[in-house]
């Protein structure tokens, strides 16, 4: 994706279909907005752009009331290019653009983009003093020559989904309900900085992240969490507050990261908030404490053990083969979606080979980017096809961190002894869709030999 921030050297081969908005946080309604939008662009053989704007407009409309943002510029920029965006348009946003009237902000993006449709939400406002409604955008496409094509919110539980929501849930530390509306886990960004050392003499050495203060940042409290470091990821229980057993400090989010030893000062962690095991409060002792964090780690691997994706070998029934004229073919299902594609994975290797004595020593990490799930789904098979005819190995372990409708991130674990059984070729998009079921999801695939 192409990020622009002077529209004057825009230069675009192709005429195009462009949304606007400030997409923090990249929530599920803007992904259905803007896949939707991505989706009639490749139809028309158009480009799929979005313009947004670095401040929010409120901080500038509205400078005495602070706001608090899901994510930063640069992490919207790369939510926004995994939904497959050919262009992102990033307007910095100063009191001279508040003034800028509803023609004069349209007019530019028509003739730099070479505006051909626009795609906005029921309350799209624009222009000086939120002028321009959905209406004037009309009489300004028939002007122009432009199409507005008006996309209905998406609801969950009911509710339309909107950042306000989501950053209100956080801030009440309703994590599950907050990553329903998100469409993946809340997370906080850090730098790790020299603490008190205080959780080291405690037995739960800590590390201490300086977080930007415009962030949204979950409720005080005590967290199962996965820590991001690089390219690695593991398990923690982090804490967000003021440590009030000794005594009232400055409000913090310290992570104690399991089973892991290492010199973390300087780095950058990224926090997945998973579940909030409990409020934070004040003991009547360390010893007290101390008994209690036991207990939170305990918690905390219980539910990351119950909530990581996947699955050494997939319960009985996750998949099974099914006949097909001339191919081999197997149904994979899933209780999620990384289970789905976890047992779709485990289920075209069973076919490749007989791995009853494999003992997994490679690991091989595997990142794809793709217009929508199923392409996503042929590609992670692909690339794991590849990497068999590449280095000799087959894989039965596989732990997804990732997986949006455009994006995947895993990691594969296999071996090189193991009896083969089928060639598989290539995956096809032979009746590939994912179905959703009562009980989850799956999906039919057909295999090349």
């Amino acid at each position: 994706m192409r990020v622009i921030t002077d529209l004057g050297e825009a230069a675009l081969e192709r005429d195009s279909i462009l949304t606007v908005g400030i997409f923090d946080g990249v929530h599920l309604g803007h992904r259905y907005l803007i896949e939707g939008m991505v989706k009639r662009a490749r139809e028309k053989a158009l480009l799929a752009g979005a313009v947004t704007f670095d401040p929010h407009p409120h901080e500038i409309l509205f400078p005495h009331e602070p706001i608090l943002y899901l994510n930063t510029l640069e992490e919207r920029i790369g939510l926004l290019g995994a939904l497959g965006l050919d262009f992102l348009v990033v307007i910095s946003f100063t009191p001279e653009v508040a003034c800028t009237t509803a023609g004069a902000f349209i007019r530019p993006l028509h003739d730099h983009l070479r505006l051909r449709e626009i795609w906005v939400g029921q309350g799209f406002v624009f222009g000086y003093r939120r002028e321009g409604d959905v209406s004037q955008l009309r009489v300004l496409g028939s002007q122009l020559g432009f199409e507005v094509h008006l996309v209905e919110p998406l609801r969950v539980r009911g509710e339309p989904v909107s950042s306000s929501k989501i950053r209100a849930l956080i801030s009440q530390g309703r994590i599950e309900e907050a990553a329903e509306f998100l469409g993946r886990y809340p997370t906080v960004t850090g730098q790790v900085i020299v603490g008190a050392g205080r959780g080291k003499k405690l037995g739960f050495p800590t590390a201490n992240l300086e977080v930007l203060e415009k962030r949204v940042i979950p409720a005080d409290g005590v967290y199962a969490v996965r820590v991001q470091w690089g390219a690695e990821n593991h398990p923690a229980v982090a804490n967000v507050g003021t440590r009030p057993t000794f005594g009232e400090g400055k409000r913090l989010v310290e992570a104690h990261i399991l089973d892991f030893e290492g010199d973390l000062y300087g780095g950058e962690l990224r926090l997945e908030f998973i579940e909030r095991l409990r409020t934070e409060k004040r003991f009547p002792s360390v010893e007290a404490l101390v008994s209690q964090m036991h207990l939170d780690v305990s918690r905390a691997r219980e539910i990351l053990g119950q909530r990581r994706n996947p699955m050494a070998a997939p319960e009985e029934g996750r998949y099974e083969e099914v006949e097909h004229t001339a191919d081999a073919a197997i149904r994979a299902y899933g209780r999620d979606l990384p289970e789905l594609f976890a047992n779709a994975a485990y289920g075209m290797f069973d076919l490749l080979a007989d791995m009853e004595r494999l003992h997994p020593t490679i690991e091989r990490e595997i990142s794809l980017e793709a217009p929508d799930l199923e392409t996503l789904l042929v590609d992670w098979l692909g690339e794991l096809l590849y990497l068999r005819e590449a280095h000799g190995e087959v894989y039965e372990e596989f732990e997804i961190s990732t997986l949006s409708p455009t994006e995947l991130r895993a990691v594969a674990r296999g071996g090189k002894r193991f009896v083969p059984r089928m060639n598989i070729k290539a995956v096809t998009y032979h009746d590939l869709k994912i179905e959703e079921t009562g009980e989850g999801y799956a999906v039919n695939i057909v295999f090349d030999v």
